[in-house]
């Protein structure tokens, strides 16, 4: 179970009300002091890992990519380290966090982040 939570801390999903602004900034993954930079580029939003205290994580490794806000909800993909595979995702603004659901086959997980 903890291998499949580091894989899913990878991985950003959700819908959203908020401004699309808020996507923007440093994340928190809280699990290994991991922190994901999204930035916005063309009125899509992507993101890369900026630090981590994980040995096998790749610092640079771009791991969001043409999140864009439609139809009321947050999409795009997400990059699964371990799979090395990108899969859909969808993603949810709350306050100062990110709710963060990704699906691989039958498999659901939802996490948060916090904005740092």
């Amino acid at each position: 179970m903890k291998k499949i939570l580091l894989i899913l801390i990878f991985c950003l999903t959700g819908s959203s009300g908020f401004a699309q602004g808020d996507l923007t900034g440093t994340w928190d993954t809280r699990i290994q002091d991991t922190l994901v930079k999204i930035y916005e580029k063309d009125g899509q939003y992507f993101g890369k890992i900026i630090s981590s205290d994980h040995p096998k994580v790749e610092i640079g490794k771009q791991i969001v990519k043409i999140f864009k806000h439609e139809d009321g909800e947050w999409k795009g993909k997400l990059y699964v380290p371990k799979q090395k595979k990108w899969f859909d995702a969808k993603m949810d603004i709350k306050d100062d966090g990110l709710k963060i659901t990704i699906s691989v086959g039958f498999f659901h997980k939802t996490i948060a982040w916090k904005k740092n």
